[in-house]
């Protein structure tokens, strides 16, 4: 299979670390206690959005494919698309039994038939070297009045902030050339992107841990999963500008 003809110097080595650690990153999306949280994510991300069978959907950046497995039903019109090869082998191999179908290309080389309902990237604006841009390629491919969703590392959390420094120093398994970005660069990017009606909400408090990092002593660690997310859905239900403080 041939690889995606426009990848940058900084995506092909995005590309080959996500090959390389590919078997291992998709534990998170396996383990309960991980698994549990980063469903979690996924559905308080696309809340807003509702997809159902009937809602064409792009995921950009799709990885192992495991949101398509989250979102059921509602993942039978749905396309994921990544420049990672292996992540995309598993994707086919597990997660297209309600009809969800997987590309290896990226944005710039994708060309399909039909414009889509609503678009979303979990954690992949940080990984890209003009994010604007990729915001503005999708404004083609969804149709006039659609969603883009984009749910991203922020750096309203000083604590959580050293503590991702410390993790690029230490894990081999994350990128070192991840970016933070703060809430007003969020807004600025988005309509720099000529995007509209721009909501942006903070999302993640206790749970966000368990959807990143795969952890020892899994059968002590579930329930402390399971009573985090909890908490998070009761806390992101009250809401408050507070939260991006505190979050993810």
């Amino acid at each position: 299979m041939s690889e995606p003809a426009n990848l940058s110097d900084r995506q092909r080595r995005d590309r080959d670390l996500f090959d390389q650690i590919s078997i291992d990153y998709t534990r998170k999306d396996v383990l309960v206690p991980h698994r549990r949280a980063r469903r979690l994510r996924l559905m308080q991300t696309l809340a807003t959005a509702a997809p159902t069978a009937d809602t064409p959907i792009l995921e950009v950046g799709c990885g192992a494919g495991y949101a398509a497995d989250y979102l059921g039903p509602a993942s039978a019109r749905y396309v994921g698309i990544d420049y990672s090869e292996k992540l995309i082998d598993i994707a086919r191999a597990n997660n297209s039994g309600h009809g969800a179908k997987f590309e290896v290309t990226n944005i710039d080389d994708f060309k399909p038939d039909n414009r889509f309902q609503m678009a979303f990237m979990i954690g992949l604006l940080h990984h890209l070297d003009d994010p604007v841009r990729t915001l503005d390629r999708l404004k083609d491919l969804v149709e006039p009045g659609g969603l883009i969703i984009a749910n991203e590392p922020q750096s309203g959390n000083p604590v959580v902030g050293w503590m991702r420094r410390v993790r690029k120093k230490v894990d081999e398994q994350y990128s070192d050339e991840q970016v933070d970005y703060s809430r007003q660069q969020l807004q600025a990017m988005y309509a720099n992107a000529g995007l509209e009606d721009i909501e942006i909400t903070a999302q993640g408090i206790l749970s966000t841990p368990f959807a990143e990092v795969v952890m020892p002593m899994q059968s002590l660690v579930s329930p402390v999963s399971a009573l985090c997310c909890a908490a998070d859905r009761l806390i992101e239900r009250v809401g408050g500008r507070w939260l991006y403080r505190l979050s993810w």
